[in-house]
């Protein structure tokens, strides 16, 4: 068993040795872990938590790698924990993040504000309303709510599978000048067919980023009796060569077929040298 103690808070902004950054690979990790064995670093802090890092997060195939790290550590601080969950969650098996999670609640271990967020992108990613719920009542009483980062990821739970009610409620406490939390909700009603309200949110929204023009674009692309709607907002510079960009130039998308014969797209006219604003 590997041992450490204890000693670290959790920090989510990770910073990388030269030695972590250039590791690209399954293999060049396990080179580095024998290495580490090797010269008596397999307990140290700083080495595992960069060992973790890089097999559950920087290096998306080596996820099972990690989880066999981890299980012979003998006490994880709060991010190795935080870590696991994360990659996990954005791994083809979200359910580990889940089964991560209610190990650390047995091993007594306190979650932070990173945690639950982790822990609702798998729910999310799963549709797993009843334990998203769950968790958000976690957040509530371990005061996070009015966190940005738990904040914004209820919104983004909420407004995929859960109640989007409570994501607008969300929304409208304090993440109006957000614009993480108004592509969230945006997306939301989008993908629940509520395009007239996904339409005014977007109108609404202070500042529109790519995110936000992409979250538009491909869920009214989805409807294809709201296209009028979708090529109205062609008025703007962004949204008209970036719809060029990503739909036009796409021959294998069959709406962007559909956009071809539209004369406002005929309008867009290409020019190698157009700065794109994003």
């Amino acid at each position: 068993m590997i041992r450490k103690k204890i000693t670290d808070k959790s920090s989510n902004r990770h910073q990388r040795s030269s030695l972590w950054r250039n590791c690209i690979n399954l293999r060049a990790v396990k080179q580095i872990h024998a290495l580490m064995i090797i010269n008596g670093f397999n307990s140290d802090p700083s080495a595992l938590r960069e060992l973790i890092y890089a097999s559950a997060i920087a290096i998306s195939s080596a996820i099972d790698y990690a989880h066999q790290v981890f299980a012979h550590i003998a006490v994880p601080d709060i991010f190795m924990w935080n870590t696991m969950i994360r990659g996990s969650a954005q791994s083809l098996n979200p359910t580990m993040a889940v089964s991560l999670y209610t190990h650390m609640e047995k091993c007594h271990v306190r979650p932070d504000n990173y945690t639950y967020p982790f822990v609702l992108k798998a729910c999310t990613k799963l549709s797993w309303v009843n334990m998203g719920c769950a968790i958000h009542g976690k957040v509530v009483k371990s005061g996070f709510e009015w966190n940005t980062f738990a904040r914004n990821t209820l919104i983004y739970f909420h407004a995929n599978c859960g109640d989007i009610m409570v994501a607008s409620e969300l929304f409208d406490g304090s993440a109006k000048t957000d614009v993480v939390a108004w592509s969230a909700l945006t997306a939301g009603y989008a993908r629940r067919g509520e395009l007239d309200v996904a339409r005014k949110l977007f109108d609404e929204m202070p500042v529109k980023d790519l995110v936000s023009w992409n979250v538009m674009i491909t869920d009214f692309s989805q409807h294809f009796g709201h296209c009028r709607v979708s090529i109205s907002m062609s008025s703007s510079l962004f949204f008209t060569a970036h719809l060029a960009a990503v739909h036009i130039l796409n021959p294998s998308n069959d709406f962007s077929m559909h956009l071809k014969s539209s004369p406002q797209i005929h309008r867009f006219e290409w020019r190698p040298s157009l700065s794109f604003p994003f």
